[in-house]
């Protein structure tokens, strides 16, 4: 029973440790979603020029895009465009988009299917008038456009500065959902969770070993002692 209480203890040791020495970075506004059935022939040529995301068995450098964004203290922001491609019919998906500390920004994301694209002549207009990209080849699969709106989140006493305010440097990433369960992103962190707990196990039970063999000895050496 000690045993069990000493590993115990010792797993969640490790985890705190584990915890603590994953650094906080940047900070994250992400959306979740469903893939909707594949668009029609029409509706997929819509966006052909906007930045694209896709999962990474299209294509290997698709799922995330390292970009610099133009924000604004207007309304709810800079308005930016990107298309994600490739999608599994049904499968649940996470965007997100990552950001430093250091660049206070507010972010608001939001996902249009092809049909509610067309359907809605602003959204057409807007995603048309975007600024071109060079874009990879069309992948079979789900069509959806996220759209960003980057607002500037501080207040300057620079003139200059609140007039025309910098770019923010972000990382939009997709992350397809194992199972529908679990981001692909944390299965890392699952197996290091996992290695931590087996190794916990192990060394918590050779500690409990090695300590009763020392409480053993100790008590053998005053023994006879006392007997001298």
């Amino acid at each position: 029973m000690q045993h069990t209480t000493n590993t115990s203890h010792i797993i969640f040791f490790c985890l705190i440790l584990l915890c603590l020495f994953h650094p906080a970075v940047a900070n994250v506004e992400k959306e979740i979603f469903i893939a909707p059935a594949p668009p029609k022939l029409l509706e997929n040529s819509i966006g052909s020029h906007l930045p694209e995301l896709m999962p990474s068995e299209h294509c290997r450098n698709c799922r995330a895009i390292r970009t610099r964004l133009d924000t604004s203290f207007v309304g709810k922001g800079k308005q930016h465009w990107v298309r994600i491609d490739g999608l599994e019919d049904g499968r649940r998906y996470e965007v997100r988009i990552c950001w430093a500390a250091t660049q206070p920004t507010d972010f608001t994301l939001d996902l249009f299917a092809p049909d509610k694209v067309l359907t809605e002549p602003s959204l057409l207009e807007q995603i048309q008038k975007y600024p071109s990209h060079i874009s990879s080849v069309r992948s079979e699969g789900s069509t959806l456009y996220l759209r960003v709106f980057a607002k500037t989140a501080y207040v300057s006493s620079s003139t200059s500065r609140m007039q025309n305010p910098e770019p923010v440097d972000v990382d939009i990433i997709l992350d397809p959902y194992i199972f529908n369960l679990v981001p692909e992103s944390l299965l890392k962190v699952i197996g290091m969770i996992v290695i931590v707990a087996v190794s916990s196990w192990w060394l918590g039970g050779w500690i409990h070993n090695a300590l009763l063999g020392f409480a053993s000895l100790t008590k053998l050496q005053t023994g006879g002692k006392k007997d001298t």
